[in-house]
């Protein structure tokens, strides 16, 4: 069946359907990218808000409050994190950005040679990650 009635019934049924209201929809706006950001959630804009209050309150201190949660954060998301890829809570640790995290991993490993010097990227990777990519070959005077 494809038609409109039957998509209607299908929405009724759906489990997910009562999160749709969670989320800043924008009206006559559909998402079909899978790495974009995608919905505003109404719990991320709330915990946002309620962090930046706090840091307005705390200033630097902020990093000691809620237990060190703030300056913790990273490995309180790796354990999180962890039982999806079936490790341990203490292997897993939450980083920045892919591109930064390709930067250092880069400004770490590279070590280029006269036989081995290339790095093959393609045109499909983020233009930061591209940048950071020719930012390391500058570096080791590949460019």
């Amino acid at each position: 069946m494809t038609s409109l009635e039957y998509a209607k019934k299908m929405d009724q049924k759906d489990p997910l359907k009562n999160f749709k209201s969670r989320f800043s929809v924008q009206k006559d706006t559909y998402y079909m990218d899978g790495n974009s950001l995608g919905l505003c959630s109404v719990d991320a804009k709330d915990t946002l808000i309620d962090v930046l209050n706090e840091w307005s309150n705390e200033g630097i201190k902020i990093w000691g409050s809620r237990a060190g949660k703030f300056y913790n954060y990273p490995q309180l998301l790796g354990e999180k994190m962890s039982r999806l890829i079936n490790a341990n809570p203490e292997e897993v640790v939450a980083m920045g950005s892919i591109t930064s995290n390709l930067h250092q991993l880069l400004a770490t490993f590279y070590h280029p040679s006269k036989t081995r010097f290339k790095i093959l990227v393609d045109e499909l990777n983020f233009p930061s990650d591209i940048y950071a990519v020719k930012s390391i070959l500058e570096l080791h005077g590949q460019s």
